[in-house]
Formats: structure tokens, sequence, C-alpha cells
């Protein structure tokens, strides 16, 4: 077992899992494991299951989000194995460590009154029309949409291709119920 402090370790962390994680990845896992060691305030080599229990009790206690709380655990967990793969650690102590229960959240979505106003309120936008017809019948995400080029769509099969979305997965969307509905009113100039 080598001994690290938690900056090195951060830092060689970073190095090995840059091409492994998205850019944004990286940066919310380098924050997350930044406060722990900020928490625990103990080298890598000397972290126990209590003191990341401790810091998720803390964090709990704190008002923090489940979701949040899972993302920093999911963080520590990836930095610990990697920890255990570079042999800066006999065991991972983070292993056994249950993420908390999620609460089971609806999505939120836009009553017919509430799509009518975007309606009314984007007439004679084309193009700020189809963005939101394409959002309300699809249900693809801002970023998703604002990289949609005009190639993405395939009018003959009523589709829309997503590539890179959340996770770096392609989904196509079909339109095939809602495609006219959606198509008409946007080619059409009001």
């Amino acid at each position: 077992m080598k001994e690290i402090n938690s900056e090195a370790c951060i830092e060689r962390f970073q190095i090995e899992y840059r091409l492994r994680l998205e850019a944004k990845t990286m940066k919310a896992y380098i924050y997350s494991l930044t406060i722990f060691f900020e928490f625990v305030k103990v080298e890598p080599t000397r972290v126990s299951k209590k003191d990341i229990r401790n810091w998720l009790l803390y964090l709990s206690e704190s008002g923090y989000k489940t979701s949040t709380i899972c993302s920093y655990l999911i963080a520590l967990k990836t930095f610990f194995k990697f920890c255990l793969e570079e042999n800066y650690l006999n065991k991972n102590p983070a292993k056994e460590i249950p993420y908390p229960k999620r609460e089971d959240k609806m999505p939120a979505y836009l009553s017919n009154g509430q799509m009518a106003l975007f309606r009314k309120l984007v007439k004679g936008n084309v193009m700020e029309r189809a963005l939101i017809e394409v959002l309300f019948a699809t249900g693809v995400r801002r970023g998703e949409l604002m990289a949609m080029k005009k190639k993405d769509i395939n009018w003959e099969e009523k589709s829309i291709f997503i590539s890179d979305g959340k996770g770096k997965k392609n989904v196509l969307f079909h339109l095939a119920g809602t495609a006219r509905y959606i198509c008409q009113p946007i080619l059409k100039v009001e």
C-alpha cells in the first residue's frame, strides 16, 4: 500500500479518469471529494466506513437532497475504487455503504393551458414554435434539443434522432401520432 495525501490522490484520480468521465461529471466528482476530505480531515489511506457514514449523516442533517447525497456517494465510491486499483488502499471503505433511498418524484408536465400560452407567446416565430412543439411532444432534454441539427429530423419516418443524449446514449423519438399535429402548424407561418 502506497502512502499519498488527498490532494495528490485526487489529482491522480483526475488524470486517470479524465477520459472515462464527462468534463461536468469530473468537475462534480472533484467537488464532492474536496468537500469530503475537508470534512473528514484525514488522508485517503485512513478513511473508514464510519467517516463516510458520518459525512453522509452530516449532509442529510444539513438539508441536502437525497439525490445530491447519492451523487456525492457515487463520486466517493468511484474514487475509492480507483484508490484500491492503484494500491493506495487495501480495502475500499465506500464499497458496502448503501445509497440512501431516493424519494419517487413524479415528473412535472405542462398543462394544456400552459402549452396554449407558450404557443401564443411564440406566435409568428417559426423557430421558437418548433422548439416548443418538439419539447412538448418528445420530452427531450433542453441540452439535447439545443444540440439538434436539421439532419437529425427524418420527415418521412416522422422521427428525430438525438445523438449523445444523457449517458452518451443515442435516442430515436418516433412522432407517429403527433407528427402531423406538430409539423403542420410549424411549417405554416402564422
